[in-house]
């Protein structure tokens, strides 16, 4: 008997397991207890057994690195090892094969994957292309390392485990590599985006349950087909005189992807309950792929963690970028059907792709029924003992335990349906609405809250947790209809195809949260536009500015701006004064600015520190956390003794530069001619002033000035975030 585990699938670039080593009539040294051994089986006696083969190697060759040690184990492991069909196991399930100590011990020419040596395996990783991106062509070389006192000509042949139509691999038809030299083989693959399948290894269980022992019985908790990712892999094998010398893992995992985008950033209803949405972009579907698209009304936006402030960079994979939450009760009821048949769904995106979600990555939706403000019901990420699928989990609290409701699969579909849930940064939590105990008969707010953590991040409760959000499943402010993807909560994901928005009546303003499943991953920097490609939000107007009465009793009609201070108000980045009034002619604050730009994007979710950035803004001043969020992002550096002068009106040119740097700082070639008569190109800040004209947020005054050491009224300041939102952040 044999014993590896599976492994990484090419993710992070490397594959694992290595080898594969005997697991069962093994005896080794039972630790701290002297000349006694010990006998188990599986991965418990194939790991000394490997030591004890790494240690007749280093023997026999006391100057080969850790590295060196580990080529010759891999490269000499050469017996295949097969299912009971006879279909041979693939190098993400056992790696290069059974190890072979002797091979292993009389190997003098070693054969690593060059780039990243330490690994031995060439792996190209999980590569994301769109159906027409047309033919593709990726290499990576092979170091031979000849350690021998001769030279040696071998024939390097591609063996194949698993296949993928499209893709193909080439090599050299000969290489030499001369007494003590070291040479580079090239491995070529050729990817035709428009042929891929997902193909499943012929050696993979295709269905998996898990079970539970109840006396004489056995119970099945869960059972369905088991997710996968579609790989070419093999093995390099290098012949000499017609004979295998060594081998090396090679493995790819082309992934066809779409590039889809609702074909707007504001869905405007007017004075109307239904308006169309279309889809536009790149379709996925072929060969077991279609994408798929999931439609929210967004709770909740939380900003990307700095990778520094994580325990772990992979820690990144759970924090939250996007919550929304969806029902299809409203088109049950439309269609004269029974709501309360209806489910629930909460979508989730973060900033950084998964490569499984597996028991180490914990993601929970905290759910408060009845508005008492405690948590009546989670729904958790999980997974059952022998199912290697994410369930969701449904939890109830009853007193001080929680009882244990149903479970489904992640996304709503076992993996007879891909809904890319590996190497993405994108899910779908979906529960009938009855588990929770809703019914169209008590219809009324729910509130929510997502919660993340991970092994590593040890001494804190989670690595993010959004802030409550608040949505009704009968009556949510807008909700969707389209072609169905086959899947519960899901939409075909398909261009030229609308989906039909509904406000609820009287529903005030609200955002779409759209996850195009299927997107490439896109850059998830989170700096400027860096939000990824499967995520998007869609502004939900209840009605135009134009069509509502005036909101402040000082800015009637016929303003200049009514239009951009009404809607500063439709989105309560303003709120005005007490007595109704906006002061559009006064001047703007510096405490009030970091408040219009905190609520610009979108209020994220911020814990300030508890100790104060700057020393006149305290932790009870009325903009403390929305001031220490703006210096959290670089947004401002106050001034150079410490203090942010938050009752200081704000300069026309100080205003331009915290656009500039709320925008991510991007890019910029500031031009040689000034855009303004008043603003030379060595100002202090010129290329900010330049860049707010070019995306044609500021116009500046009709003689040609820009009067940068001016203060900025309330109602020129509606105006440039009116134009900022519509031209750089709408474009996101």
């Amino acid at each position: 008997m044999s014993s590896s585990a599976r492994g990484q699938h090419g993710s992070d670039g490397y594959i694992k397991p290595d080898v594969a080593a005997p697991g069962a009539e093994i005896v080794s040294a039972a630790v701290g207890g002297g000349t006694k051994g010990v006998a188990f089986t599986g991965t418990s006696m194939a790991a000394p057994h490997a030591s004890g083969v790494a240690a007749l190697v280093l023997q026999a060759h006391q100057d080969y690195s850790p590295t060196m040690l580990k080529a010759a184990l891999m490269n000499g492991a050469n017996t295949d090892l097969k299912d009971s069909q006879g279909h041979t196991y693939a190098v993400d399930r056992v790696g290069s094969g059974m190890i072979n100590a002797k091979a292993a011990v009389e190997a003098k020419v070693l054969a690593y994957d060059t780039k990243q040596p330490e690994r031995v395996s060439t792996a190209f990783g999980v590569l994301e292309y769109t159906p027409d991106s047309g033919v593709q062509t990726v290499t990576r070389d092979i170091t031979l390392d000849n350690t021998d006192s001769r030279a040696h000509t071998y024939t390097p042949e591609y063996v194949a485990s698993t296949d993928i139509p499209g893709v193909s691999f080439s090599l050299p038809s000969t290489v030499s590599v001369g007494a003590g030299e070291k040479k580079n083989v090239t491995v070529t693959v050729t990817i035709d985006p428009a042929k891929l399948e997902k193909t499943r290894d012929p050696a993979l269980e295709k269905r998996q349950s898990s079970r539970n022992v109840v006396g004489d019985k056995v119970e099945t908790t869960a059972e369905g087909d088991r997710q996968y990712v579609a790989s070419a892999s093999g093995r390099v094998v290098f012949k000499e005189d017609g004979a295998e010398a060594m081998r090396v893992p090679v493995h790819v995992a082309p992934k066809p992807v779409s590039a889809m985008r609702a074909d707007t950033s504001k869905i405007e209803f007017g004075t109307g309950a239904e308006q169309k949405v279309k889809l536009t972009g790149t379709t996925l579907d072929q060969g077991g792929y279609r994408s798929m698209l999931g439609v929210f009304e967004l709770g909740a936006a939380s900003g990307r963690i700095p990778t520094q402030n994580l325990t772990v960079a992979s820690d990144q994979v759970v924090d939250v970028q996007y919550v929304g939450a969806a029902s299809d009760a409203p088109a049950l009821a439309a269609a004269g059907k029974n709501p309360d048949e209806g489910n629930l769904y909460f979508g989730i995106s973060t900033w950084s792709n998964w490569d499984v979600l597996h028991s180490g990555r914990s993601v929970e939706v905290s759910v408060d029924t009845n508005g008492d403000g405690q948590q009546d019901y989670v729904l958790e990420v999980a997974r059952e003992k022998g199912l290697d699928f994410p369930l969701v989990k449904v939890w109830k609290a009853t007193g001080a335990k929680w009882d244990f409701i149903n479970q489904y699969p992640l996304n709503s579909a076992w993996g007879d349906t891909d809904t890319n849930m590996m190497d993405s940064n994108v899910m779908v939590l979906g529960v009938p609405l009855k588990d929770l105990g809703l019914t169209s008969a008590n219809a009324k707010d729910i509130s929510y809250t997502v919660l993340t953590n991970t092994w590593s991040n040890e001494g804190s409760d989670y690595v993010d947790r959004t802030e409550k959000a608040t949505f009704n499943p009968f009556a949510p402010k807008v909700w969707f209809e389209g072609e169905s993807a086959g899947v519960p909560g899901f939409f075909a994901d398909r261009a030229g195809t609308e989906l039909t928005a509904h406000r609820q009546a009287g529903a005030f303003e609200a955002k779409a949260l759209f996850l195009h499943m299927h997107n490439g991953t896109g850059d998830l920097s989170g700096i400027g536009a860096g939000h990824g490609e499967r995520a998007q939000v869609v502004e939900v107007s209840a009605a135009s500015a134009n069509s509502r009465d005036a909101r402040f009793k000082d800015v009637p009609a016929d303003n200049q701006f009514y239009t951009e201070i009404n809607w500063l108000a439709q989105r309560q980045i303003t709120l005005g004064y007490p007595d109704g009034t906006f002061r559009p002619g006064e001047n703007v604050e510096r405490g009030a600015m970091a408040a219009f730009f905190y609520r610009l994007n979108g209020s994220p979710q911020f814990t300030p520190p508890t100790k104060p950035t700057f020393s006149d803004v305290p932790t009870n001043h009325p903009f403390y956390k929305e001031i220490e969020w703006m210096a959290a992002r670089g947004i401002t550096t106050g001034y150079g003794d410490g203090t942010f002068r938050p009752s200081a009106s704000v300069n026309r040119d100080a205003m331009a530069a915290f656009f500039y740097r709320n925008a991510g700082s991007p890019q910029f070639a500031a031009p040689a001619r000034a855009p303004f008569a008043d603003v030379p190109a060595d100002s202090q800040f010129y290329k900010e002033i330049a860049w707010l004209a070019e995306q044609g947020i500021t116009k500046g005054w009709d003689d040609g000035t820009y009067r940068p050491g001016e203060p900025i009224h309330r109602d020129a300041m509606a105006a440039f975030l009116y134009r900022y939102h519509e031209k750089v952040l709408s474009r996101r």
